[in-house]
């Protein structure tokens, strides 16, 4: 037993668009309270130094995590060609990520006089 597939002729546009904003809202609620937590977890003095290194990364990957593992689920086919596409979009989710640290991080940089 599988998730229910759902075409989108059968749900219309309305439905489509209570899909992407219900699932835009999780999306939204989950992040802010992902933020929250680790916010509050950086506030324990002892666990800082555990929290920062060890804990924050693993909360950020268990999204990427779940990606993949709900991309790989049906038949071998289905589950080759969603990998690829979940494999493609983390990729270009960890670029853009990069990409804007980088920019932040230049633009902060402190300017030195010769």
């Amino acid at each position: 037993m599988g998730f229910p597939d759902i075409e989108a002729s059968e749900i219309g546009n309305t439905g489509l668009l209570w899909l992407f904003v219900s699932y835009g809202y999780a999306l939204f609620w989950a992040s802010n309270q992902i933020s929250e937590g680790s916010d509050l977890l950086l506030l324990v003095p002892s666990l800082a130094g555990i929290v920062g290194s060890c804990v924050l990364p693993v909360l950020g990957a268990v999204p990427d995590g779940a990606i993949m593992l709900f991309s790989g689920l049906g038949s071998v086919e289905e589950a080759q060609e969603n990998l690829a596409i979940g494999v493609g979009a983390l990729a270009g989710s960890t670029i853009m990520l990069l990409t804007a640290r980088g920019r932040r991080l230049a633009a902060t940089r402190p300017r030195t006089s010769r």
